[in-house]
């Protein structure tokens, strides 16, 4: 397909001359896809989807993406039309089971072999063609090749399995990844035998390519002689903590940079953050990018070190050559305490509604009655030093393991408060007077004295304790 795609770009060049404009002006004839705006030859370009979704094109639920050319779309992770499997090809379904429409591997470009219908009638199955180039078919449940696992198959694998303490495990989209978004808790990256690209444990960057291109096996490939080449891909900062992240690009070809026809950001495991923006030098590209639009596409969850990210640019010549390059950015929150919980910043050893880890709120946790903590004397909150902190009111001798243990909560430590454990109050005689000193319970399983003596020698008797109980 493409060797014809070339022929026709080759002939029309001949038929009507060079057109190109080399002096960095515009050329009115040139092809505009992958300038990341629907024009009128097109019916979509980059994430521009011209508002179709797969709902509008008669599909079930699933992620509509713009195909290379611009010319229609890429529908294989879209849901299956009502009418497939009614063993005819309707108006919405690219084929149906046996019914191929006409196609073949040789008409796709794939050499010999078997070409097949995909189970949703969006797309054909090439896994058994002869020169296919892509990953094994994404979506259909079974994990082979590259991927490292599919839907809801993710080989036994789990959060804890990968080093976390806990959480939903999921796979990426592209199924060459594990999505670990989901999980609490610290992970371990294991590259093995990838030199590029995200590991599929953590998503962390296994390196970049010099040369070439990563493919999905994490292997740096030699591009095409006739493919784009990538002279400089940078950002503004390597550590992003708030603004703009800026990404510019210097792009050349060996047929003239006018046969480049745009470029776009993606994420390896999955999704596009956008495309690239020419700018006034001929060939250079930009791409600008805030948090928000980065947690769109590659949620943000994560300690306070930050998550690692990899971003990768990929540029597009005319006859359908790509190449591609990898910036790895570590994204993390403003104040260095703060961790990720989905795109927000939260400090976990203060924040009411994420104690301790992401989106734990202590409402939910604590008993229904609980009495705020007192921090300072003044202010009242709940979560102290990464717990759900509430005090327990008692007028009978106990302590304070005892106490807390009755509301289904420990002793709490007390980091960055002024008691210990709680607070004991007595009544002291002396004479025909009464007073009401206090003293700080420094032992959880400790039991308080009924009687006891003050300093002075007066007889004291306990009164009331109050202990500080934490979940």
């Amino acid at each position: 397909m493409r060797l014809v795609l070339g022929l026709m770009i080759f002939l029309s060049l001949l038929s009507c001359g060079d057109s190109r404009d080399r002096g960095g002006g515009s050329n009115p004839g040139s092809n505009p896809c992958g300038n990341g705006q629907v024009d009128p030859s097109e019916a979509c370009d980059g994430a521009d989807l011209a508002g179709q979704s797969c709902s509008t094109l008669g599909l079930g639920p699933g992620g509509l993406t713009c195909a290379r050319d611009c010319r229609s779309f890429d529908r294989s992770q879209c849901g299956p039309a009502t009418t497939c499997g009614n063993g005819a090809v309707d108006p919405n379904e690219v084929c149906e089971g046996a019914n191929l429409a006409g196609q073949s591997c040789a008409g796709l470009g794939l050499g010999n072999g078997t070409l097949t219908c995909l189970p949703n009638c969006n797309g054909y199955g090439t896994s058994g063609c002869q020169t296919i180039t892509d990953p094994p078919r994404c979506g259909d449940g079974q994990v082979a090749g590259a991927e490292v696992c599919d839907g809801a198959e993710l080989q036994g694998a789990t959060c804890q399995s990968l080093g976390y303490l806990g959480g939903t495990l999921t796979c990426s989209p592209d199924c060459l990844s594990r999505n670990t978004t989901g999980c609490t808790g610290s992970c371990t990256p294991s590259c093995g035998a990838r030199s590029c690209g995200p590991d599929p444990v953590c998503g962390a960057s296994c390196g970049t390519c010099t040369s070439g291109t990563c493919n999905p096996a994490g292997q740096c490939e030699v591009d095409a002689p006739q493919a784009p080449r990538i002279i400089s891909f940078t950002s503004n900062v390597t550590t992003f903590r708030s603004g703009d992240l800026v990404f510019s690009a210097i792009v050349t070809d060996p047929d003239g940079v006018d046969d480049v026809i745009g470029g776009q950001l993606v994420d390896p495991a999955g999704g596009t953050y956008g495309a690239f923006a020419t700018s006034a030098a001929e060939g250079a590209y930009s791409l600008t990018l805030n948090r928000a639009a980065i947690h769109a596409v590659s949620p943000l969850n994560g300690p306070s070190t930050g998550v690692t990210r990899t971003f990768r640019a990929q540029f597009f010549d005319a006859a359908g050559h790509a190449v591609s390059a990898d910036l790895v950015i570590n994204v993390r929150c403003q104040q260095d305490a703060d961790s990720f919980c989905d795109g927000t910043c939260q400090d976990l050893t203060a924040a009411d509604n994420h104690c301790g880890s992401c989106n734990r709120a202590c409402s939910a946790v604590l008993p229904a009655d609980a009495d705020r903590d007192i921090l300072d004397g003044i202010t009242r909150q709940w979560c102290i030093a990464g717990t759900c902190t509430f005090r327990v009111y008692s007028e009978s001798v106990s302590s304070c393991q005892v106490l807390c243990g009755s509301r289904g909560a420990s002793c709490s430590p007390a980091t960055g408060v002024p008691e210990t454990h709680g607070t004991a109050g007595y009544y002291c005689l002396n004479g025909g007077s009464t007073y009401f000193p206090q003293s700080p319970i420094t032992g959880c399983p400790d039991t308080l004295p009924a009687n006891t003596t003050a300093t002075n020698g007066d007889p004291c008797y306990f009164n009331w304790m109050e202990c500080r109980c934490g979940i």
